[in-house]
């Protein structure tokens, strides 16, 4: 567990660091990668990290990003590691999902999660000063706002798929994590931008 929470911690790092869209992207994160695995006592190599980082770099978006990925992204249009303080009233999970399924569409891959949180099956309590941070903002051409939030979860069979991702969405709790973390753009947002 501790390995995989360094793992995480360097490729959150090289990330925020390297220009997605750059012609010479793969040098960027092999110089990145070596530079933080240097202060990391892990099992791998800069290269194969580098290398398994741009084949996520170049992956589809899917979704409404349909066939866009991270490197068609310029700089200009990112933001990496946006930190917010959220204070939110004393609820729980069931309070978000019942609204959050009201807006979803019935073939939403997460909505049985905040269904099944809509009817108590996941219990999460929710009071105080909520602080994180969003791993990237960016903006679309046509001047659209989305969040990404990079995750390092080992699927079992490596099939990373859209169903095996919503699973593990929803096996960690990820769909409460990413309505929350719209809730902070959108108070962000507005605060910035008419």
């Amino acid at each position: 567990p501790l390995r995989e929470a360094e793992a995480r911690v360097v490729a959150h790092a090289v990330l925020e660091r390297v220009d997605f869209a750059a012609p010479d992207l793969l040098d960027q994160l092999g110089r990145h990668t070596a530079e933080q695995l240097r202060y990391r006592a892990l099992p791998v190599e800069p290269g194969p990290l580098a290398d398994a980082l741009v084949v996520a770099l170049r992956a589809p978006l899917g979704g409404p990003m349909g066939q866009r990925a991270l490197v068609d992204l310029s700089r200009q249009d990112r933001l990496d590691e946006l930190s917010f303080d959220l204070p939110l009233a004393r609820l729980d999970a069931r309070a978000i999902a019942q609204v959050v399924v009201g807006h979803l569409p019935a073939e939403d891959r997460l909505r049985p999660w905040f269904e099944q949180a809509a009817a108590g099956e996941h219990r999460v309590d929710i009071a105080g000063l909520l602080t994180g941070s969003i791993d990237l903002v960016a903006r679309t051409a046509a001047g659209g706002v989305w969040l990404a939030d990079y995750k390092s979860n080992l699927l079992p069979d490596g099939d990373y798929g859209p169903d095996a991702l919503a699973d593990a969405m929803a096996h960690h709790g990820y769909p409460l994590q990413a309505t929350l973390y719209l809730v902070a753009l959108h108070r962000y947002l507005r605060w910035r931008m008419r």
